[in-house]
């Protein structure tokens, strides 16, 4: 098939999917529980495509498969674009030349250069330009890449703001990083493999629970250790104790609370801001890296108990099963913590879940298709993290060249230091 056949199949597939969801039972009222789930408002047309679009590509249904692969056995749809579609691409690109049905971009979330293809003439993107930034919605059909949607444009002047939308980007799904890239793939397997054994032996265990107030200053040690810069007087006790709640705290919640002013800060996390007190726990797994988990000293304290009803039980256990972020390693963990954990998950899920095995393809059936990194290792050892630190510098240096420019005049040497006048300069 050609582009141009490629194109209207796309079309038509993304119309037929949105009537399916509102003619077949099954998957509509999965989406209907996935708004109650989830306590989505939609008073807007515009707003509901939207989320069926967000279930669409970026869900999965309480089966534990996504929405298209259930299209896909089911025969609703044409299997090569159930393929396509359930293997989408979400992130961030910047725009290095517009030709008229196609953009040639960098991705700054998995680091590679697309041609993409657009479903209309690029003229209809009005007011994009080169170096601007676009957030979009491809796939891969037939060895062409196509943009399914195009979810915002930031100038080329809002880097920071681009920066950092790819690392939300990261946060959320650290996978998308090795996205179609196999040599990055190749790379984090040798990383993983690298730091996941400086941390055990920087810390002595694959399992480290301490404070929220202390987390932070932790992964800094380790940070100081693992490049030998560690300072004679940062002793790993310094970020350990004994004093820590294990009452579980609502994460969601804890995120809306602003950590610090600077937006990089509140991607980056920052534990120690919130005002409420919970366990963090830093997890090894070998494989794919160091995750930092909260609430895991409460998770592992309910598999410990003969009466694992302590308060918030529930929640906590919900919220281990429902979040990606939360590896295979963790809940087998559980298993053997406890030989009554089925019955504990399945009580807590209010589910009759028949074995291990289909807690597993329910729950976690990304970490059964493939290695799925740490969000720590990725985002620490992304491209993006080092561009934004250096962004967050130019930025500074611009506001400090600026404060000296108010008594610099206009003829006079620049500040920067480049030799230039000023109004030549950083004074355009």
């Amino acid at each position: 098939m050609g582009v141009v056949e490629d194109i209207q199949l796309i079309s038509e597939s993304v119309h037929k999917t949105l009537d399916l969801m509102a003619f077949d039972e099954k998957l509509g009222k999965d989406f209907e529980e996935f708004i109650k789930r989830y306590e989505i408002q939609i008073s807007t047309q515009k707003e509901l495509t939207q989320i069926m679009f967000f279930y669409l590509f970026e869900s999965r249904m309480r089966t534990g498969i996504s929405p298209f692969e259930y299209l896909k056995d089911e025969k609703l749809l044409d299997e090569r674009i159930c393929s396509s579609f359930a293997n989408s691409f979400t992130g961030t690109f910047q725009v290095n030349k517009i030709k008229q049905n196609s953009l040639l971009v960098n991705s700054l979330v998995n680091e590679k250069e697309y041609e993409l293809t657009t479903l209309s003439k690029t003229s209809n993107l009005r007011g994009l330009g080169q170096k601007d930034y676009i957030e979009a919605r491809i796939i891969k059909l037939n060895d062409t890449y196509y943009v399914l949607d195009i979810l915002s444009v930031i100038p080329s002047s809002k880097r920071f703001v681009a920066l950092s939308n790819g690392i939300s980007h990261l946060v959320k799904s650290p996978k998308k990083i090795y996205w179609d890239n196999e040599n990055k793939f190749k790379e984090f397997e040798e990383i993983s493999d690298v730091m996941t054994k400086s941390f055990v032996k920087c810390t002595g265990s694959h399992c480290t629970i301490t404070s929220n107030k202390l987390a932070d200053g932790l992964l800094q040690h380790f940070n100081f250790y693992h490049h030998n810069l560690l300072p004679e007087d940062d002793k790993l006790e310094n970020w350990l104790t004994d004093d820590y709640s294990l009452e579980w705290a609502d994460i969601e919640k804890l995120k809306n609370e602003s950590v610090s002013d600077n937006t990089f800060d509140n991607l980056a996390g920052g534990f120690s801001g919130h005002s409420a007190d919970y366990n963090v726990g830093y997890w090894v797994d070998d494989e794919l890296g160091i995750f930092i988990i909260p609430n895991l000293g409460t998770f592992f304290e309910i598999f410990k108990n003969k009466n694992h009803k302590i308060e918030n039980w529930k929640e906590c256990i919900v919220e281990f099963l429902n979040l990606d972020k939360i590896p295979l390693s963790v809940i087998e963990e559980a298993f053997k913590m406890n030989e009554k954990a089925l019955e504990i998950f399945s009580e807590a899920s209010d589910e009759k879940i028949k074995n291990k095995e289909d807690l597993i393809k329910q729950y976690k059936p990304d970490y059964l298709s493939g290695k799925r990194f740490s969000p720590t290792l990725v985002l620490y050892n992304s491209k993006l993290f080092q561009d934004i630190f250096d962004e967050i510098d130019r930025i500074e240096n611009k506001q400090n060249i600026e404060e000296q420019a108010k008594s610099v005049g206009r003829n006079e040497p620049c500040p920067c230091g480049s030799g230039k006048k000023y109004k030549h300069c950083c004074g355009k």
